[in-house]
């Protein structure tokens, strides 16, 4: 299942083993890969290819000259993308059948959706509407969230989570060994260590990441956390709620945020403050929410999920 997973124009990465070699496989070498991958597994022995990454600078659009105008996309060894496949499908079905993931994560999950997600927020936005009661949603947004996760803490979470043994071992390598390099017309430059985030390119990233976060549920006082990957929203109760039960809610994940080495986007992390045409004064009404050193800014619109959500949703 995993070599049929692969997409069949996927180009090599440092070891120059092409998707296509895989993706015409036979039984002779299945059997190859096997007695390749059980001592990865036993032995935690990786190649230094399935370590490494190469990174292509993709321009975005502004000043050319910029840096930070650049995207990079990363491409990694096929090889170690088919047995990430099969330890991903593991853990995956460890944190499902274990009920362990967060209910209200619905990013990178099977059967959840940007659509599901945006239901179940607008469905308690609208049944608090009905009953003419504006409601405050507060939006947040995690700084380069995937490239500044620690590695240490993230291992920590996998073995609470009870992935442990060479699994854990093997991911311990995969990710505190790696190296990566830019190539860019023609020119590739020294491999460069990274000590930082889960390996952008790799199958494994989504889901390390969703555990890395999942215990932001904690945080909740009164309110519930939906996650879409790195787009949490926090909505309090439909009928009754007090507002120091969201700004109660933000504190905690202050704290969280400090002890897990994470950062808000100050210009990205917003709140909307929900109601009907008819009783859109409310919303000029005073509500200050913090958010670790910097006040949230109230917004007439937020863009959650590819969706605009309107302070007035109907009239």
């Amino acid at each position: 299942m995993a070599i049929k997973a692969i997409k069949k124009p996927l180009s090599g990465g440092p070891d120059d083993v092409l998707a296509c070699f895989l993706s015409h496989t036979n039984e002779a070498l299945v059997r190859s890969l096997v007695v390749l991958y059980n001592p990865s597994l036993f032995s935690v022995f990786l190649p230094a290819s399935w370590l490494l990454s190469r990174a292509t600078p993709l321009y975005k659009s502004d000043d050319r000259s910029d840096p930070s105008n650049y995207r990079l996309v990363h491409v990694t060894s096929i090889l170690s993308r088919t047995l990430e496949r099969v330890l991903n499908a593991r853990i995956t079905n460890h944190m499902e059948d274990n009920n362990l993931f967060a209910s209200t994560q619905a990013g990178f999950r099977r059967g959840h959706s940007t659509h599901h997600q945006l239901f179940n927020i607008m469905q308690q936005v609208y049944l608090a509407l009905a009953h003419r009661i504006p409601v405050p949603v507060v939006f947040l947004d995690i700084v380069k969230a995937f490239d500044t996760i620690d590695v240490n803490i993230l291992l920590a979470k996998l073995h609470r989570y009870g992935i442990q043994g060479n699994i854990l071992l093997w991911l311990q390598s995969f990710l505190t060994t790696r190296q990566f390099q830019v190539v860019s017309d023609n020119l590739t430059s020294t491999p460069q260590r990274t000590t930082r985030g889960v390996p952008q390119g790799t199958v494994t990233a989504a889901l390390l990441f969703l555990i890395y976060i999942n215990d932001i549920k904690k945080c909740e006082r009164g309110t519930t956390i939906y996650l879409y990957a790195d787009d949490l929203a926090i909505v309090p109760p439909v009928l009754r709620y007090f507002p120091h039960w969201i700004q109660d809610t933000l504190d905690n994940i202050s704290k969280w945020a400090e002890q897990n080495l994470l950062e808000f986007s100050q210009k990205k992390s917003q709140f909307v403050i929900f109601s009907t045409a008819r009783d859109a004064h409310t919303r000029a009404h005073h509500l200050s929410l913090r958010l670790s050193n910097f006040t949230l800014a109230q917004a007439p619109q937020y863009n959650y999920l590819g969706m605009i959500l309107h302070a007035s949703l109907y009239r």
